[in-house]
């Protein structure tokens, strides 16, 4: 469930197969600002530099909950780089990938972790959902980590 003191950062698609539909016009930081008015947003490019990291793990500290969107991130290594320094704060952090669930593969800790494997309105809305506590996720990831 959300907590009053909460960011979310949300990571803008890009179309890496040909799989993928998203082209980045759908964006899951407009639907929060319009549906979750109190919520603080970040939006995260699929590849961020060390410098967008730096001012998301800095603007964090203020936050008691930050939830992090992730796209493709066992591609896009550094959205791993930031999950690592994000899970070494003092902070619940929750992390929701949106298309591959590798995530918990690649980055030292995950503690939350919800997987939605696709970047489409259908998605977005399910994504509201959870957020608003709505929707309590069940099944499994259909990949095992050893």
């Amino acid at each position: 469930k959300l907590k009053k003191n909460a960011l979310f950062i949300g990571v803008l698609p890009v179309a890496t197969t040909i799989a993928d539909e998203s082209d980045g016009q759908h964006s899951i930081i407009k639907q929060i600002k319009k549906d979750l008015t109190t919520l603080d947003t970040m939006t995260l490019p699929v590849q961020p530099s060390s410098e967008i990291i730096g001012e998301i793990v800095k603007n964090a500290e203020k936050y008691q909950q930050v939830v992090l969107c992730t796209y493709n991130a066992n591609i896009y290594q550094s959205q791993i780089e930031l999950i690592d320094k994000l899970s070494d704060m003092k902070i619940e952090l929750h992390v929701i990938s949106m298309r591959n669930p590798y995530d918990l593969h690649y980055a030292k800790k995950i503690e939350n972790y919800v997987c939605i494997y696709e970047y489409t309105p259908n998605s977005v809305r399910a994504l509201l959902e959870y957020l608003r506590g709505e929707l309590i996720p069940k099944g499994m990831i259909p990949v095992s980590y050893e």
